[in-house]
């Protein structure tokens, strides 16, 4: 068996460069791929609005999301990738999901209420909202496709005032004077956003959820539960700098991964292809053409030369899908002995399953995470080090590679329990209680 501790997460010093943009979300939409009923795409840019949709039919080829309601449809999940700076510019409401470019995450909304409304030119002006079910002194911002009325201005905390079941007046401070309006009536659209998620700090928890890596980032987190996706190919340039014999490619969906290794020590960069279909069930021709084809998710390549890498290069593809990755992580391999043969290997599934009082069952599926227990030999001369490097990475996420090549029995995270018996004279016997991350 082999403990590989992980190197840090690559942070913006170690991204070289990447065909992946910060501002794609993981299903960002492909005009050249045919999406089938329920699938998922995203429509925009770096800078903008980025906007959910989900395919109505299948063979939905070609039928751009925004002007194809026949084709699409539009979820409650928006996304802008924004920088900090022009945060304040912006409202949002509960459910809006923003990308933090500085600090690569995606950020959800978790306040704010927000519909269309009308406000009155009057003494005091009267905001129509049909059962808005806002207590006095609710702040509340306006926006507005023209002009507001005037003694109103767009982008500013204003507060409820002398709530009623379909209107309210406004006043400039909680309990102030109720607020009036001038000038002709206003026909441009105003949308009025309660308790909005306005001018706060990505950092205020009681504004902001985080929710995930920006899909750019999340292969990069040590973390296998969330995937960077791209259509059919994502390349990646990492700068090291250092020595490591293990790259591992955790939660995948591809038909092959490609590494470029280049070290100032080496003529020509080491250059690795490996095709991910799983061909474990493929006896003869009959089973070649006619069995589905099913792809590997883990890819450990624990055999890399020993040199100090200045540059790696990663290409991942899908020729005519999408390309994922959960994790790339990067080690340092160290031995912990020999695994005896009757491992034993699960799953930790986190769904959750409810049946009401007619026997009817409501799933809701979740992750899950490995987890295996295992018997490892090692001489007892080797009993020290062994106990003081698990010692050492007791709460440290690292990759457990058995011996036996079953790559259901890799696993990234934690050993929960570890026991070492010196069994005989020369040998000794360690047990290993192991779980994984989702």
């Amino acid at each position: 068996m082999k403990l590989i501790p992980i190197l840090p997460p690559i942070n913006d010093l170690g991204l070289d460069s990447t065909t992946v943009a910060e501002g794609e979300m993981a299903s960002a939409f492909n005009p050249a791929w045919n999406y089938t009923a329920g699938e998922g795409a995203s429509v925009g840019v770096y800078g903008g609005v980025i906007t959910t949709y989900i395919s109505l039919h299948d063979d939905n080829l070609g039928n751009y999301p925004a002007t194809s309601p026949g084709s699409w449809k539009k979820t409650a999940w928006t996304y802008m990738a924004l920088t900090p700076d022009v945060l304040p510019y912006f409202v949002f409401k509960a459910g809006d999901r923003v990308l933090d470019i500085v600090n690569h995450r995606t950020m959800e909304a978790l306040q704010g209420t927000q519909a269309v409304v009308t406000i009155s030119i009057g003494t005091p002006a009267v905001v129509s909202w049909v059962g808005h079910d806002l207590p006095a002194d609710t702040p509340i911002v306006f926006e507005s496709t023209g002009i507001m009325p005037a003694g109103l201005d767009e982008l500013v905390v204003y507060y409820v005032k002398s709530p009623l079941a379909n209107s309210f007046n406004l006043a400039a401070a909680p309990g102030g004077a109720a607020l009036n309006t001038t000038g002709s009536g206003v026909t441009d659209t105003i949308t009025a956003t309660a308790n909005p998620t306005f001018n706060k700090p990505l950092s205020d928890i009681d504004f902001w959820l985080d929710r995930e890596p920006s899909n750019r980032w999340a292969m990069l987190d040590n973390s296998p539960g969330t995937q960077t996706t791209a259509p059919e190919t994502m390349s990646y340039r990492l700068i090291f700098g250092r020595s490591f014999d293990t790259l591992a490619f955790l939660n995948v969906d591809a038909a092959t991964i490609s590494i470029s290794l280049i070290a100032e020590q080496l003529e020509d960069p080491i250059e690795r292809s490996f095709i991910m279909t799983d061909n474990s069930k493929v006896f003869d021709l009959w089973d070649y053409y006619y069995e589905p084809i099913v792809r590997k998710t883990d890819l450990i390549v624990d055999d890399i030369e020993q040199y100090n890498y200045d540059e790696v290069w990663v290409t991942v593809a899908a020729p005519g899908g999408m390309a994922a990755v959960g994790a790339l992580v990067v080690g340092q391999s160290q031995t912990v002995g020999l695994t005896e043969q009757g491992l034993s290997l699960g799953i930790q599934d986190y769904s959750r399953k409810a049946r009401d009082d007619f026997g009817n069952f409501a799933v809701v599926e979740r992750g899950y995470s490995r987890r295996g227990s295992f018997k490892v030999y090692l001489d007892n001369v080797e009993v020290d080090r062994v106990h003081h490097m698990l010692a050492q990475y007791r709460a440290t996420a690292a990759l457990w590679k058995p011996d036996g090549g079953f790559s259901s029995s890799v696993i990234f995270g934690f050993y929960k329990d570890f026991n070492i018996e010196v069994a005989y004279p020369t040998l000794s016997v360690c047990t290993l209680e192991i779980e994984g991350l989702t």
